[in-house]
């Protein structure tokens, strides 16, 4: 699988790899969403890899999230695919199952 955003019940869940191929598509849709909702969940459990470019996009979601006063939880920490990369840019501490 390439790359997909899918709502659930209010959960928005990244499919397939998030990487520097797509992370603009990513950030232009997260911001999209950040700007209409007042709360944002995230899952990346079903996110089967990602590289840096990916894991700092997510670190620009959160800083964006403060600025449009959206709260953002973002789930999936224990997802082995994306787990080494979330640590060798120190993205873990911003995951809500981190905690």
């Amino acid at each position: 699988m390439s790359f997909q955003i899918s709502e659930f019940l209010g959960i928005f869940s990244v499919h397939g790899k998030l990487n520097v191929d797509n992370v603009p598509i990513f950030k232009r849709h997260m911001n999209t969403l950040l700007k209409r909702k007042s709360r944002l969940v995230l899952n990346l459990e079903r996110t089967e890899e990602m590289d840096a470019q990916g894991a700092f996009a997510l670190k620009e979601l959160v800083t964006n999230a403060s600025e449009f006063d959206c709260s953002l939880s973002i789930f999936g920490r224990n997802n082995k695919n994306i787990l080494p990369v979330l640590k060798r840019t120190n993205i873990c501490d911003m995951f809500s199952d981190f905690m």
